[in-house]
């Protein structure tokens, strides 16, 4: 790779092209932070207000000139050559630079060219020649050189050339000359030169002899040639204004009293608020697990940022809401064809929301989730805006929930490898995903998932009561719909081996028995057959409310799943006030044995029962182990410190 981009100009070319944009990037995001910015010319703050896009009220970009040592010039320059000696002791009037320079190019042929022959009369009159000072001299100089124009070259040492000469003429068109004009103030010369030459700077006509046309400057040349007085005069006015900026002493007090300014004010905020796009599939606070979720984490989001959240609707985009930090825009789903309910269908595709970040500029793009197709329309749009584009990836692959080889090793297609290696950011939820994203690439970052606060609506004795379990009864409970998945199959096998060491023990099995009917058959056989009738008991599927009441009520949950990924109904019970017992297939795990939970060896029967019988008979521990797990979620489950985390990726992406 190295020996084809060394042979293809192309390539390097576009090597450059991207190290370019890069740098683009990496200014505008820089001075939108809440800094203050010390810049050395009025131009360097104009074209930071440009690249920012920021408007100069919004900024805090604040002049420092670079400071200038004045007592060079008195120094006296004792190792000059006889050559040089000899040069210096003629009249002459100076223009020195980079020669190969396109600027100073330009420059050397407009004085040949057209301002010399306005001179050369007094040129002759006084005998005064032209020096052409500098390195890299090229064929043109030897060509438009001779006479009374000398084409002297590179020199060891300027200063000799600017204490000896009469004028500095800087005839330049194309560019500034801020650090030839402040050396030539060392020297107290006048300099010659252009507004655009002078643009760098904030000086009169009473410091600097301004004009523009070849006749303008000839004449101020005539003029200070015949009026030595008067170019000596233009040189102390040049060198006193420059003094009250440049000067070390001046400067280091202007940085101090800014510094002093800067420090007293309060913190700021960065600068242009970040501007967020948010890419869901739904939105709101009852729409569903996902929608929830982003619902909850925009409300901690908007203190700090401006949040477009882009989500499916019906008809065109359309703005739902739109508060002062907070937009809403709905957009046509292709997919849904006659006008079907957005949230009914989990993949759905609305071009709309391609074209509204084409158009639109964001400094942030997030995809929840990030392989949909509406999250891949949003992340080829960022990339076509070089937006920052932030995936959040809930389980790279799905699973299958007849195959439970599949719970422990699923594949990555290709299309999600080549979003996740060029995705900005990543940000995932469990460990085992982690890992393996984490060898796609390094900008990948493991969060918790936070739930809602809960609170317990009905009465705890209600649930207990509705299947006439005393309160004296051990209560082990298992929530979640009746899959394989879920391995309900296991707390049964594992609570009938531990029975006849649980005296009074209950297992509840909380949730939908319609969701996989033969599995829900099998559970069933095995209650039989195990002559468990009375001991287990399905509620099938409940609200939400009564769930949570059923944590709080249960002693232990039993948490058996087969494959789990962020594993909330962990977090639920801590915060129901419920230990739990769970398998080490849930990802993350976030129980710490015999601190705040129990763990057993996935698929393990045998395990499990061991487990039960432990928690059992150490009953005066758990609620000390729930309170654990609750402080645990209190600290870094909630949405609150999700926020704090995505903040700081996007303050680090728009450095």
């Amino acid at each position: 790779e190295l020996l084809l981009w060394k042979q293809n100009p192309r390539r390097q070319n576009l090597a450059h092209q991207l190290e370019y944009i890069s740098m683009q990037m990496l200014e505008k995001n820089l001075f939108r932070q809440p800094y203050t910015f010390f810049l050395a010319a009025p131009s360097q703050v104009r074209a930071a207000l440009q690249i920012s896009g920021l408007k100069a009220e919004e900024a805090d970009f604040r002049l420092l000139a670079n400071p200038l040592d004045f007592s060079v010039s008195n120094l006296i320059t004792t190792d000059v050559e006889a050559k040089e000696s000899a040069l210096l002791k003629d009249k002459f009037i100076l223009f020195y630079g980079d020669l190969a320079n396109e600027n100073n190019l330009d420059a050397f042929q407009f004085l040949t060219k057209e301002i010399y022959a306005r001179i050369s009369k007094v040129l002759q009159e006084k005998d005064v020649k032209v020096y052409i000072v500098g390195k890299n001299a090229q064929p043109v100089h030897e060509h438009l050189t001779g006479g009374r124009i000398k084409l002297i070259g590179e020199v060891k040492e300027i200063s000799n050339y600017l204490k000896s000469a009469l004028l500095i003429v800087l005839p330049l068109r194309k560019s500034a000359s801020l650090h030839r004009i402040t050396e030539a103030a060392l020297w107290s010369k006048a300099v010659v030169t252009t507004a655009a030459g002078a643009s760098e700077l904030e000086l009169s006509s009473s410091e600097l002899a301004l004009e523009n046309s070849a006749d303008g400057i000839a004449a101020k040349i005539t003029q200070l040639l015949k009026d030595p007085l008067a170019a000596l005069e233009l040189g102390e006015k040049l060198n006193s204004k420059l003094r009250e900026k440049h000067d070390k002493i001046n400067t280091e007090r202007k940085f101090l009293q800014d510094l002093h300014d800067v420090l007293s004010k309060p913190a700021q905020t960065a600068a242009g608020v970040l501007q967020i796009a948010i890419v869901t599939e739904a939105y709101g606070e009852e729409a569903g697990r996902i929608g929830s979720h982003v619902y909850q984490l925009v409300q901690k989001l908007i203190p700090e940022c401006k949040v477009t959240v882009l989500c499916p609707g019906q008809g065109g985009e359309s703005l739902q809401q739109h508060d002062d930090n907070l937009r809403i825009l709905h957009f046509a789903d292709f997919r849904a064809g006659g006008g079907q309910k957005p949230l009914s269908r989990s993949k759905t595709l609305c071009s709309g929301i391609f074209s509204h970040l084409l158009r639109h500029n964001y400094d942030i793009i997030q995809c929840y989730p990030g392989f949909s197709p509406n999250g891949t329309l949003a992340f080829l749009a960022g990339k076509i805006r070089e937006i920052p584009v932030v995936m959040n990836v809930f389980e790279i692959a799905a699973v299958d929930a007849e195959q439970p080889a599949s719970f422990k090793e699923a594949g990555i297609s290709y299309l999600k490898k080549a979003l996740l290696r060029n995705a900005d950011y990543i940000f995932t939820v469990c460990e085992k995903d982690y890992k393996k994203l984490n060898r796609l690439n390094p900008r990948v970052e493991q969060i918790p998932l936070p739930i809602k606060p809960v609170s317990v609506a009905e009465p705890v004795q209600s649930v207990r009561s509705r299947f006439n379990i005393p309160e004296s009864d051990f209560l082990f409970v298992c929530l979640g719909r009746i899959t394989r998945q879920k391995g309900q199959d296991l707390a049964v096998k594992a609570f009938a081996r531990a029975l006849p060491a649980l005296p009074q023990a209950r297992l509840v099995l909380v949730g939908s028995t319609t969701y996989d009917s033969e599995f829900y058959e099998e559970l069933e056989l095995l209650i039989s057959r195990e002559g468990l009738q009375g001991d287990v008991l399905f509620t099938d599927e409940v609200k939400r409310e009564e769930a949570l009441a059923w944590l709080q009520a249960a002693d232990l949950q039993i948490v058996p799943a087969r494959h789990m990924q962020a594993g909330n109904v962990v977090i639920e019970g801590w915060m129901c006030g419920t230990p739990v017992l769970q398998s080490d297939a849930v990802d993350p795990n976030l129980v710490n044995e015999d601190c705040n939970g129990y763990l057993f060896r996935s698929e393990d029967v045998e395990d499990l029962a061991q487990q039960m019988l432990k928690a059992y008979k150490n009953r005066q521990r758990l609620t000390e182990l729930a309170g654990q797990g609750r402080e645990l979620v209190n600290t870094k489950y909630t949405f609150s410190y999700l926020a704090s985390r995505y903040l700081a990726a996007y303050k680090q992406l728009t450095l």
